[in-house]
């Protein structure tokens, strides 16, 4: 989650987050932030989250059972507001077939460094052989 929060910046953001985030950094990044951790953890017990805060946006994070992994929850603290977790519910991610938004995988790419997102690819002669029988 750390490594994730460090590597929030304005050009992650839809444009009419960027003024509140000038001085709320993590303000708007609540989505991405989530998703990102999401499909970086690779497990069925994470659900994702999103409830109304009290600007009328939504908020996201993820919940298992009672523990609540947000990313973002300095946004509310920072003034003196709660986050609305009480309000919540199980949500599915924007988009269709639930495939990660772009901005959520450039911020894994940040995160786990340019070397883990980088294929070789090899020419292989095929034997002949093989490709007959198909």
């Amino acid at each position: 989650m750390g490594l994730i929060a460090q590597n929030l910046t304005p050009d992650l953001l839809t444009p009419k987050y960027r003024e509140e985030n000038l001085i709320n950094s993590k303000y708007g990044h609540c989505y991405h932030s989530t998703q990102a951790l999401f499909y970086l953890m690779n497990t069925d017990e994470l659900q994702p989250m999103n409830g109304i805060d009290y600007r009328g946006d939504y908020h996201w994070w993820l919940q298992n059972g009672e523990r609540i992994y947000d990313i973002t929850a300095e946004q509310y603290y920072s003034v003196n507001k709660l986050p609305p977790y009480e309000k919540g519910k199980k949500s599915k991610w924007y988009g269709w077939g639930q495939r990660p938004h772009q901005r959520s995988l450039n911020l894994m790419i940040r995160v786990l460094g340019e070397k883990n997102v980088r294929d070789t690819v090899t020419d292989v002669e095929v034997d002949e052989a093989l490709t007959q029988s198909f």
